[in-house]
């Protein structure tokens, strides 16, 4: 599994790096892009099957601005948008912003171990069956 986070917080990054690591029970491939060029340069060049998504991503104010620039190079990956504030008006639906999940940062690791472990539980009985 890959995964890109983009924050330009390097606190947030080596957080989901643990969570990653103690909470994944497959090896998974984590990515990271402090920068709006970094992000574009990793969409770019690889395919992700997850993206964590900074509300507050700088420069821009919130994801209403980013998604619109990243959304067209993300390819097939789920994207979830993390903010420690969730309650921003245009954080209230997920479907209106075409991404997977809108999620506090502070609910990761939960979402680490349960979901993407069920990611991987899938993937590994469509290989079984196939």
């Amino acid at each position: 599994m890959k995964i890109l986070l983009i924050d330009d917080d390097a606190v947030e990054h080596k957080i989901l790096n643990c969570y990653i690591t103690a909470g994944l029970k497959e090896p998974a491939l984590l990515s990271s892009a402090f920068d709006f060029n970094t992000a574009k340069e990793a969409l770019n060049s690889e395919a992700y099957d997850y993206i964590f998504l900074d509300d507050r991503f700088t420069p821009f104010k919130s994801a209403l601005e980013t998604l619109p620039l990243l959304k067209p190079i993300c390819g097939k990956a789920k994207i979830i948008i993390i903010s420690s504030c969730i309650y921003g008006q245009h954080l209230n639906s997920a479907e209106a912003l075409g991404v997977t999940a809108i999620m506090n940062k502070s609910d990761l690791r939960e979402y680490v171990t349960e979901a993407l472990n069920r990611h991987q539980v899938k993937k590994a009985d469509a290989l079984c069956a196939a």
